[in-house]
């Protein structure tokens, strides 16, 4: 509301003062210059001195309110706009999003995946749906989403887990309402998530799901490139929704496994024009003197992640 307020406030008070002000600037300049005051035409004079009378009078007068407003302009931003407003990544998000006609915009996701074996992942056995159960990868998506329209108790989006290699994909409760899974297959969720939201308010929308493998392909594609080997896996998101998306950020954490040192091109970030930037995760180890409680960390960022861009994620461990 203050983006309206503001300036209407400004051109009022510069409309109440600018016929006094400029009043005076024009006295001033008479008495410095020593020149007959600025008048209208008369009646009886030529056209030719009337249309130069006119054009000087209309310029002066074009001149002065350029010369207030832009100092009311100034005085605004010196003593308003430059202590209570800011550039912010959020701000043009929500531009981008009210252009685009969007109900909401994500200024931040964070993945969070646990990548574990079946015993430190918190399992109770070793199998699930008769199938074996010898790693196992917990996908955790916090999504900070800013609404553009209310919501009462009403879908915002789509939730959709989808695995190539997983015997299995079970949902975890989320932070929402959750709608029925879509499809039957085991390894596709996909379901509708409802909330309730003011307009412009923000909220932290979290939604889980657990991958579960009797074995890791030994052979497996990640960005067109194939890897040999059973001891890494991967992620990515893909933004195919042209969702408004600021910073996304992965976390890969495990207390069963080592990590290895993260290769320079183990995340890749693909815009939708097929080029493609390579970032190193950055890799943080418990400090193995302390030993009682032991982690593996990797981490990657990018700032935005456009419709039809791919960011994603490879890791690796020792046995």
């Amino acid at each position: 509301m203050e983006d309206y307020v503001m300036p209407l406030v400004v051109i009022l008070i510069g409309g109440l003062f600018a016929p006094l002000l400029t009043q005076l600037i024009e006295k001033t300049y008479e008495s410095v210059s020593h020149s007959e005051p600025l008048k209208k035409p008369e009646v009886y004079e030529s056209k030719e001195i009337k249309r130069k009378k006119w054009l000087k009078f209309f310029a002066f007068a074009v001149l002065m309110q350029l010369i207030l407003f832009t100092g009311f302009f100034f005085l605004s931003k010196l003593v308003y706009y430059d202590k209570n407003y800011f550039s912010t990544s959020e701000r043009e998000l929500i531009r981008t999003g009210l252009k685009k006609g969007k109900d909401y915009v994500i200024p931040k996701m964070t993945i969070r995946i646990f990548s574990e074996r079946p015993k430190t992942a918190g399992l109770y056995k070793d199998s699930c749906s008769g199938n074996a159960i010898n790693y196992c990868m917990l996908v955790s998506i916090s999504y900070e989403v800013i609404a553009l329209r209310a919501y009462n108790s009403e879908k915002i989006f789509s939730e959709e887990y989808n695995a190539l290699y997983a015997k299995n994909v079970v949902r975890e409760p989320g932070s929402e309402e959750e709608g029925p899974d879509g499809d039957p297959n085991a390894i596709h969720l996909i379901y509708d998530l409802k909330t309730s939201m003011a307009k412009y308010e923000r909220k932290t929308i979290t939604t889980r799901a657990d991958y579960l493998y009797d074995t890791l392909a030994a052979s497996r594609e990640f960005f067109k490139r194939v890897f040999t080997g059973r001891n890494f896996d991967m992620f990515y998101y893909y933004n195919k929704e042209d969702d408004v998306i600021g910073e996304i950020e992965f976390q890969i954490i495990s207390r069963s496994l080592k990590f290895d040192n993260p290769n320079t091109d183990d995340a890749l970030y693909e815009k939708a024009s097929g080029q493609i930037t390579a970032i190193k995760p950055d890799l943080i180890l418990s400090n193995e003197a302390v030993g009682c409680m032991q982690f593996n960390i990797l981490t990657c960022k990018i700032p935005r992640l456009n419709y039809n861009d791919k960011f994603g994620i490879r890791w690796k461990w020792t046995n």
